[in-house]
C-alpha cells in the first residue's frame, strides 16, 4: 500500500517524534500513517490539537521542574507561554499554585499586558487580579470590580484587592463603602505584616480612609487618619503634602508649613513634590506674609525651571527607547540637585524598588541554574534568566518614563499657580501700600501654635530627628487686617 502524506502532515509527524508521545516503533508511525490517508481531511487539525496538547503539556512539566529547583523570577516567561497557550489545566492544584506563586513574587504589572482572552481563560484568583488592575487602569470600574468581587478571602491577592474596591468605591463617593473596604483591607493586610507588600497595601488602605473622610469635608478626622500610616514605610512621605492641604483646610497655616518644611530633611528629599512648594507659598499667602510668598515662588522658580527645560529639550526626546530610561535611572549617581533627587524618588517608590530588588535577587536564581541543573537544562534556564532580566528593565524604563513625563506636568501647572500667587501678592502688596498699613512687628511666637492634646511643643535647632518629621509646626502671626 503505497502511503503518500502531505508535506505538512510530514511535518506533524516530525513533531510528534520529537514530542516523544506514546509513538515508540516504526509499526505504531506506519499505522498512523494509513490512519492519515484514509481520513485525510480531518487529520491536519486534530494532530495540530494534539502537537499543541503535548507542547503546552511539556511546558508544564518543564515549569514545575524548575519551580520545583527553586527557580521563581526567571520563569516568567514560562508563565505567560502557559497562559497564552489557552489549555484549560484541570485537577491540578500543585501548578495553579506555582503559578500563582510565581505571578506573585514577580509583581503582576508584567502580565497586564496580555490580552484579555488570556487571562479569562483560566479563572484563577491571580488572574482575575490583573483584570481587575486592568480595567481599572483604563477608567472601566464596574468590569474592576467584577473581578475583584470574584477573588477568594483566601487568597492572597485578597487584601489588594480590597484596597482597589476602597478606591473605585471612593471615586464613585459612595463613602461609606469606601470606608468599610479599607477598614476590612487594614485588618487583613495586618495579619501580614512580615511582608512588604501588606504592609505597603496596609498604609495604603489608611490613606485611603483619609483621603475619603477628606472628600466627604471631614478634615478633622482625615488629619487624625494620616497620623496612622507608619512613618518607617515607604508610603508615609508621598503623603505630606495631602496632609498640608487638609491643614489648610482646617485653617492651620503653621501646620501646613511644618509639614512641607519636613522635606527639607536629608532622607527625605527624593520624595519632594512641586507641589510642596505651592502649598508652601498658599500657606504664607493665607498668612498675608507677601515676602515670604515671593521669596518662596523666586526660589522654586530659580532651583526648578532649569530643570523642567532639561527634561523637556533632553530626556523626553527619547521618548520612544524604553532601555534609555533604565538607563538614566541606573547611571544617575551624582548624589545633590534636584535632578538626581527625583531620580532617587522614583527608584524608592514602591513599584520600582520592587522591581530592582528582584533584579538583585534573580542573580541568586543564576547560581541554582549554574549550580544545580543539567547542561541540557542550564541553556534553557539561562534563556529565561536573560529574557526576565530584559523584560524587567524594559518594565523600569516605561515607569521612568511614567513617572518623568508626570513630573514634567506637575512642574508645569506648579509654574502657573506660582506666577498667579505672585500676581496676587504684587496687586496686594499695593494696595497695602496706598492705604498706609504696616505689617505685624511680632514675627513669630509659641502663642500661636495650635496643638492637641497628643502633640507637645519642643523647640527646633536645625536637627531632623527621625520621630518628628512630619510634626513640625511654625508659629507665625498672620498679618492679614480684620
Amino acid at each position: 500500500m503505497n502511503v503518500k502524506l502531505k508535506k505538512i502532515d510530514k511535518l506533524i509527524l516530525i513533531l510528534i517524534l520529537n514530542l516523544k508521545i506514546n509513538l515508540k516503533t516504526k509499526f505504531e508511525i506506519i499505522i498512523l500513517s494509513i490512519f492519515i490517508s484514509l481520513v485525510q481531511s480531518n487529520f491536519s487539525m486534530a494532530a495540530k490539537s494534539i502537537v499543541k496538547k503535548s507542547a503546552t503539556s511539556n511546558l508544564e512539566l518543564s515549569f514545575l521542574s524548575y519551580y520545583e529547583k527553586g527557580l521563581r523570577l526567571t520563569l516568567l516567561p514560562m508563565v505567560k507561554n502557559i497562559l497564552v497557550s489557552k489549555i484549560k489545566i484541570k485537577n491540578n492544584e500543585n501548578l495553579a499554585n506555582a503559578i500563582s506563586d510565581v505571578i506573585s513574587q514577580i509583581g503582576t504589572k508584567s502580565f497586564e499586558g496580555l490580552q484579555d482572552q488570556f487571562l479569562t481563560f483560566q479563572q484563577w484568583d491571580v488572574t482575575d487580579y490583573i483584570l481587575g488592575r486592568k480595567f481599572f487602569r483604563s477608567g472601566k470600574y464596574d468590569l474592576s470590580r467584577s473581578y475583584f468581587n470574584k477573588i477568594y478571602t483566601t487568597s492572597k491577592f485578597y487584601p489588594f484587592a480590597l484596597n482597589y474596591l476602597g478606591t473605585i468605591s471612593a471615586f464613585e463617593n459612595k463613602i461609606s463603602a469606601a470606608l468599610n473596604y479599607f477598614k476590612i483591607c487594614v485588618e487583613v493586610s495586618t495579619n501580614f505584616l512580615t511582608n512588604q507588600q501588606y504592609r505597603i497595601n496596609r498604609d495604603y488602605c489608611l490613606i485611603g480612609t483619609a483621603r475619603t473622610h477628606y472628600q466627604n469635608d471631614d478634615y478633622a478626622i482625615a488629619d487624625f487618619k494620616y497620623l496612622d500610616v507608619d512613618k518607617r514605610g515607604f508610603v508615609w512621605p508621598t503623603i505630606l503634602v495631602e496632609e498640608a492641604w487638609n491643614s489648610l483646610k482646617l485653617g492651620n497655616e503653621n501646620r501646613l508649613l511644618g509639614k512641607v518644611t519636613t522635606y527639607k530633611a536629608p532622607q527625605l528629599r527624593a520624595f519632594y513634590r512641586p507641589e510642596a512648594d505651592v502649598v508652601k507659598a498658599l500657606g504664607y499667602y493665607q498668612l498675608c506674609l507677601d515676602e515670604d510668598v515671593i521669596k518662596t515662588v523666586d526660589s522654586f522658580y530659580l532651583v526648578y525651571e532649569p530643570l523642567l527645560k532639561y527634561l523637556e529639550g533632553t530626556i523626553n526626546v527619547k521618548k520612544d527607547n524604553d532601555q534609555f530610561y533604565f538607563h538614566i535611572l541606573e547611571n544617575t549617581t551624582k548624589n545633590s540637585g534636584p535632578f538626581f533627587d527625583l531620580i532617587n524618588g522614583i527608584k524608592k517608590s514602591p513599584q520600582v524598588f520592587y522591581i530592582l530588588s528582584n533584579l538583585n535577587k534573580v542573580q541568586i536564581e543564576k547560581k541554582i541554574i549554574q549550580q544545580n541543573l543539567s547542561p541540557a537544562l542550564q541553556n534553557l534556564a539561562l534563556d529565561l534568566h536573560d529574557d526576565y532580566r530584559e523584560s524587567q528593565e524594559q518594565l523600569i524604563g516605561k515607569l521612568t518614563k511614567t513617572f518623568l513625563n508626570k513630573y514634567i506636568v506637575d512642574l508645569n501647572n506648579s509654574f502657573k499657580q506660582m506666577s498667579y500667587l505672585k500676581l496676587e501678592v504684587l496687586s496686594r502688596k499695593k494696595g497695602k501700600l496706598y492705604r498706609g498699613e504696616s505689617l505685624v512687628n511680632k514675627r513669630g511666637d509659641v502663642k500661636y501654635l495650635k496643638r492637641t492634646r497628643q502633640q507637645y511643643f519642643w523647640s527646633f535647632k536645625n536637627e531632623f530627628w527621625a520621630d518628628e518629621l512630619g510634626d513640625y509646626v511654625f508659629a507665625l502671626a498672620s498679618e492679614c487686617k480684620k
